[in-house]
């Protein structure tokens, strides 16, 4: 449960929900994603801090997962999850970057 653990990074408001994106290091942009199911932990254990060595590594919670709130009751569609994705993006000012999905 989110509630049980505090979020690791920072919440931005987009449209009156809540939105979590953990960020570290810097240097060229690399953006990880988490599967179904998951959440920013999945990256803080190991794999965020051997990239951010080199990188400026961002890890998003998808609508609805970890700490950011979902858009609808009954999930989103992929469309409406890249929406939030791109302004999440562009608040967080990331340029060109690599994206990491599991």
């Amino acid at each position: 449960m989110a509630e049980d653990y505090a979020p690791t990074g920072r919440l931005i408001e987009i449209d009156g929900r809540q939105v979590h994106a953990h960020q570290e290091g810097s240097g060229p942009d690399v953006i990880l994603l988490h599967g179904a199911g998951g959440n920013t932990r999945d990256f803080t254990f190991d794999l965020l801090d051997r990239l951010s060595a080199d990188f400026r590594v961002t890890a998003f919670d998808r609508p609805g997962l970890g700490h950011t709130d979902p858009l609808h009751p009954n999930g989103e569609s992929p469309e409406e999850k890249e929406e939030v994705m791109e302004e999440e993006r562009r608040r967080m000012g990331l340029g060109k970057e690599v994206m990491v999905g599991n």
